[in-house]
């Protein structure tokens, strides 16, 4: 959980948002207690074998004004998973990749140029950003393939990877989480 409790601390003390650091949860997707919180988290979505009631909760969680991540996961066939799932969520809503520095997630607290950070490890393929959003456009969904941005937060306090991309990483988090509790 240092991943959680790394990004906790750093937006209690850069925003001012009371959040504790031990305040994250993990919680299952077919769970009603998803329907607390505002911003889910998940890691290795290429993994992902969603039931149908897993589906349900995640479709209901969203349209509820839920915020979800994807992050920590690589290759052609992990992405085709993920995506075969996303599809079964949302079968109505198309997958949509961001590029560039012009939406409004960049701008939430901080200001950031580019939806980008390069991968903490090598996938052998450049990091890139999908988004699933409702019919108003409001982004629902991030997608971060290629990348594992919740291993910048968890290895904060290491010199494991650049100061610069950690740094980029912690920030976009506190943009997601911030754009979840606003949009």
């Amino acid at each position: 959980p240092d991943a959680e409790e790394h990004i906790n601390q750093v937006m209690s003390e850069a925003t001012g948002v009371n959040v504790d650091q031990m305040s994250y949860r993990i919680v299952p997707l077919e769970s009603e207690e998803i329907f607390r919180y505002p911003f889910g988290y998940i890691s290795e979505p290429g993994q992902m074998d969603l039931t149908d009631a897993e589906v349900k909760n995640f479709r209901e969680f969203v349209d509820r004004g839920g915020f979800v991540m994807l992050d920590d996961f690589d290759n052609a066939r992990q992405f085709a998973i993920m995506k075969a799932n996303m599809e079964r969520v949302f079968p109505d809503r198309p997958m949509v990749q961001m590029n560039g520095g012009d939406h409004n997630i960049l701008r939430t607290f901080y200001t950031i140029d580019s939806l980008y950070i390069e991968s903490p490890y090598d996938v052998g393929a450049e990091a890139e950003f999908w988004g699933i959003s409702d019919e108003d456009g409001t982004l629902q969904v991030i997608i971060c393939f290629n990348n594992d941005v919740g291993d910048f937060w968890e290895h904060i306090d290491k010199p494991d990877y650049k100061l610069r991309p950690t740094a980029e990483a912690l920030r976009l988090g506190i943009n997601f989480v911030l754009y979840a509790m606003t949009h």
